[in-house]
């Protein structure tokens, strides 16, 4: 028995899961995000961070919303919050560092990620997977600004390699420090303390009186731990088709796309929902060019 408990535990937290059962769990939990208080997203929670920074270095004169009890900002710490304890857990969180010119181009491609994010009304989860979900318009449009972008940024990025190679990166030694001491013994408990941690911020949310911002926080925690455990990742879902022929990544996604968006529609016949929940009115050039200009930065910023 012990033996097989050991075994299910490194299955479920150490090795990969397929990324057609993250697919899967992301349809769910994108179910359960909409139930308990609104769909999921990212790029709402950064929006809000930069506009605390632009407020505190002087740019913006008026105070932005509260982080702690802002759903968009609860999602998104959970989502970072979930995939730093999974990796923790997996021992697989360690310190790596690119090449110059990787670094320069993430930069770049992060910049294009803004512009198309704003442009397009959401990122590739807000403006893409959760409008599809409630079969927003906006969000097929920005599918197809999405699909050419990749396509242009893979045509980009075939044409560095051939004429700027770059060289490898870095990494972080594994193991014994400098002072011997073996981080990976303890990374697992420093995992499972962070995701506690989480449990606990719920509780504390609970006993303030705000219980749907904590249920918010553990949904984007969940959704981190998901796709960090498959390496599950929209970006693939639009290279690889074009890259490499290889289907299996916008398979799951197509599949998780699917699921979520007949639990949106039930909850909105239902009635659990109005049905223009999450419809954004982004459906034109908006949309489009902001699809474009996403996808081809998503390519640059390789992720």
């Amino acid at each position: 028995m012990n033996d097989l408990i050991k075994a299910g535990y490194k299955k479920i937290f150490v090795d990969g899961w397929p990324v057609l059962t993250a697919g899967m769990l992301v349809g769910i939990m994108s179910i359960i995000c909409f139930t308990w208080s609104r769909p999921w997203g990212v790029v709402g929670g950064l929006r809000l961070w930069a506009d605390w920074l632009f407020y505190g270095i002087g740019l913006y004169s008026t105070e932005p919303g509260s982080v702690l009890t802002d759903t968009n900002s609860a999602i998104t710490l959970g989502l970072l919050w979930g995939a730093f304890g999974a990796a923790l857990i997996a021992k697989k969180f360690a310190f790596r560092f690119p090449p110059r010119m990787e670094v320069y181009k993430a930069m770049v491609g992060g910049t294009l990620l803004g512009f198309g994010a704003a442009w397009a009304g959401g990122c590739n989860v807000g403006g893409f997977y959760s409008a599809i979900s409630a079969l927003s318009l906006s969000g097929f449009t920005m599918t197809v600004g999405l699909i050419a972008g990749a396509f242009a940024g893979l045509k980009y990025l075939y044409w560095e390699m051939e004429h700027f190679p770059s060289a490898p990166g870095a990494a972080a030694p594994e193991g014994e420090g400098a002072k011997g001491f073996d981080w990976n013994k303890i990374k697992p408990l420093l995992g499972w303390i962070v995701l506690l941690g989480g449990y606990a911020a719920f509780q504390g949310y609970k006993s303030e009186g705000y219980t749907i911002i904590g249920g918010v926080l553990l949904c984007g925690m969940a959704f981190g731990f998901i796709l960090n455990r498959a390496n599950f990742c929209f970006a693939r879902a639009f290279r690889e088709p074009f890259m490499t022929g290889e289907a299996s990544v916008p398979r799951a996604v197509i599949i998780s796309v699917m699921i979520s968006v007949v639990g949106f529609a039930i909850l909105k016949w239902s009635g659990f929902r109005t049905e223009t929940t999450y419809v954004t009115a982004t459906v034109g050039l908006g949309a489009l060019v902001g699809g474009f200009i996403f996808g081809f930065g998503m390519l640059l910023a390789g992720g």
